[in-house]
């Protein structure tokens, strides 16, 4: 509940009194704080894992899309932003759930990146992001997948949805005459 709270406070700035460029700021950070605390607490804690559940990742991207916008941060809390996901925790439907993967992905065509000063940093991070959740995702592969459902013990045949696979007919050469 305190992390939801936490998370909706750097989603806006509604409780601060003053003007636009002062409302950023204080997004700048509280973004800032939530990243670096995340980004500082280790992969194996379950701290890390739980905030991953509840969305953390998928705030993450808004906040990104934000800075990519222009509308709230530049490429300081970019790279700032970049540097504290490397070691997330995370699963492949985190990833594509969050829409993480594709905006990583594209990141280094984008004009905040490509052609100027802070390239090779953004594309360094990236590089770093990618190797690093390449080997979690594959790390946590067994947990990522459902539980399997508990079979049923009754004599009745099983409904569409569980019937058994349909064996596939094997393949053989044609015999030409």
């Amino acid at each position: 509940e305190d992390f939801k709270n936490l998370m909706q406070m750097a989603s806006s700035a509604s409780d601060v009194q003053g003007d636009p460029d002062t409302k950023n700021a204080i997004l700048v950070q509280r973004r800032c704080i939530i990243l670096t605390i995340v980004g500082a607490t280790p992969p194996t804690n379950n701290s890390s894992t739980l905030a991953l559940q509840q969305g953390y990742l998928g705030s993450v991207k808004s906040w990104m899309d934000d800075i990519l916008s222009g509308s709230v941060g530049g490429v300081d809390l970019l790279l700032h932003l970049l540097s504290n996901i490397i070691e997330l925790p995370v699963t492949k439907s985190v990833v594509k759930d969050s829409g993480m993967g594709k905006a990583i992905g594209s990141i280094e065509k984008h004009k905040i990146c490509a052609g100027t000063p802070n390239e090779s940093a953004i594309k360094e991070r990236v590089s770093k992001i990618k190797a690093a959740w390449n080997k979690s995702v594959k790390a946590l592969k067994d947990k990522d997948v459902p539980p399997p459902v508990a079979a049923k013990r009754s004599h009745e045949p099983p409904t569409q949805s569980e019937s058994y696979p349909v064996a596939k007919k094997p393949k053989v050469e044609e015999k030409r005459s």
